[in-house]
């Protein structure tokens, strides 16, 4: 959620934005109960595999009609990550990479004591990628031997994600992005624009690739090596995973849910319709459908029917320039022409702030200007909520306004509930540091999440004063790993990730 100081003539406003959705279209779940989270699944033809972490590896003989465990004799079922190769499955869990050649009748692990926390895969023809918590590490004989394949990669670059496309292969760690035109030879950095370097997912498009973060999703150009970044309508910016069609990009995000952008990453719209939890894992595909993995169930929907019932678009232009002077204009962005389809209303326990002529709304193309126009010598604050509707489905926009008196405020301070999030991990002291700098009075929540969305511990939930606030998180009894650091003060509330390491 962005926040951005503005002024016009002696007043103050924030500017809060929260994303949501009412549609009737409808994702179809799997009468089938897991029994641990989703965190991977591969396809081929009728049959369909599940590595759950927690329960092991399922499969389906037909597309999810009936489910068996297949984990047989494996000694680790957190499993993080599935793939098939020719009659073969891989499967990485936190301990070891097990692989399969009868369909789970019997597993066999590697001997390859360095390879830990596997949480990806890559085929190459008969050669396989594994991504593992120190790098990278490869196999010509179907997993009989691996060897390292790291050099250009970053000393301690725990592996995320894998994709192809063309002639380059990418990898994502918590480095940063990398790519390889040697099959993982070598490899070179090509994190550009990137702040988040945790990269956690990685998805092919045109010639180049989708780059996931726990920070936003960006667009990685091959000939120019430049990094866009492209979170136009998500809710949550922390991916889990990124699906790629010919006809359109998923991502799963984290405390989000589902979203589908179809031009290409420039803007997303909120797809969970019904889906119940708000976090997304794993993604798979066919030719016409397409599954999700959601908590301990599996949710699936007709490519078809997904694309012929997306909700109308509302975003704002970010990073745009707001006039010093009044009246403040705000430049929205909506996906429909029609001029008399976005409507305004406003609430406020002070409505003398903002008398019902100091808002208005003119339309060019698919931009409309808000105006507001506060009055004079009112401060306090209110909601003003935006609603597009087609007819059938609508997506709304909720803003938060907050008209301060310029002398009651700390000038060296943007005005926003929280304008500093930072979190860090300390490997000698095995310390997770969280910072942030209120602004104002406020219930501050800070909780700490596994990959898999699971709650780990409450960091915080207290009445804070303003000013800047260090807390620190003892680490020793956890495992290595991704973790989320979820902060929430009011309205503001973002995620961050944070790799534990020693």
């Amino acid at each position: 959620m962005n926040s951005r100081r503005m002024l016009f003539g002696m007043k103050s406003i924030i500017i809060l934005f929260l994303i949501s959705g009412t549609l009737s279209a409808q994702w179809k779940k799997f009468d089938f109960n897991f029994g641990a989270d989703v965190a991977s699944m591969e396809i081929r033809n009728n049959e369909m595999y599940v590595g759950t972490y927690g329960k092991g590896v399922f499969y389906s003989p037909d597309k999810g009609l009936s489910w068996t465990n297949i984990s047989g004799d494996m000694s680790n079922l957190n499993v993080q990550a599935i793939k098939l190769a020719g009659d073969y499955i891989f499967v990485g869990t936190e301990s070891n990479i097990f692989y399969t050649s009868d369909n789970g009748s019997s597993w066999s692990k590697i001997k390859n004591g360095l390879i830990k926390n596997i949480r990806a895969f890559l085929v190459l023809d008969s050669m396989i990628l594994s991504g593992a918590e120190l790098g990278v590490y490869y196999t010509t004989n179907w997993g009989i031997n691996w060897d390292a394949a790291n050099q250009g990669l970053q000393k301690g670059s725990a592996i995320n994600a894998f994709a192809k496309n063309g002639k380059y292969i990418y990898t994502g760690a918590n480095t940063g992005l990398y790519y390889s035109w040697d099959n993982g030879a070598r490899w070179v950095g090509v994190n550009g624009s990137i702040i988040n370097r945790n990269i956690t997912a990685l998805a092919p498009i045109d010639s180049n690739v989708i780059v996931g973060t726990a920070d936003g999703i960006f667009y990685h150009n091959n000939e120019t090596t430049g990094n866009q970044r492209i979170v136009y309508g998500l809710k949550s910016t922390a991916i889990f995973d990124l699906y790629s069609h010919s006809k359109f990009i998923l991502a799963a995000t984290y405390h989000g849910g589902v979203f589908i952008s179809t031009n290409k990453g420039q803007v997303w719209k909120d797809v969970n319709y019904n889906i119940p939890s708000e976090n997304s894992y794993c993604f798979a595909g066919t030719g016409s459908t397409i599954y999700v993995g959601i908590d301990s169930s599996i949710y699936f929907r007709d490519i078809t029917d997904l694309l012929s019932n997306l909700p109308p678009s509302i975003y704002q232009i970010p990073d745009q320039d707001v006039p010093a002077t009044k009246p403040i204009k705000i430049n929205i962005v909506v996906d429909d022409e029609k001029p008399d389809n976005l409507q305004f209303s406003f609430s406020s326990s002070k409505p003398e702030i903002i008398a019902d002529t100091g808002i208005s709304v003119t339309s060019k193309g698919t931009n409309r200007i808000l105006t507001i126009n506060p009055t004079p010598g009112k401060y306090g604050s209110l909601v003003i909520k935006a609603t597009i509707s087609d007819g059938l489905f609508s997506s709304s926009t909720t803003f938060s306004v907050l008209v301060q008196n310029p002398n009651s405020m700390d000038e060296s301070i943007e005005p926003a509930t929280i304008n500093l999030f930072e979190t860090s991990f300390d490997p000698i002291q095995s310390i997770i540091s969280v910072k942030f700098n209120l602004i104002i009075s406020e219930q501050v929540i800070v909780k700490i999440f596994d990959l898999m969305g699971r709650k780990i511990s409450a960091i915080a939930d207290e009445l804070m004063t303003p000013g800047l606030h260090e807390l620190n998180f003892e680490t020793s009894l956890m495992n290595d790993g991704i973790f989320f650091i979820n902060i929430h003060a009011g309205l503001f509330e973002r995620t961050k990730k944070v790799m534990i390491y020693r």
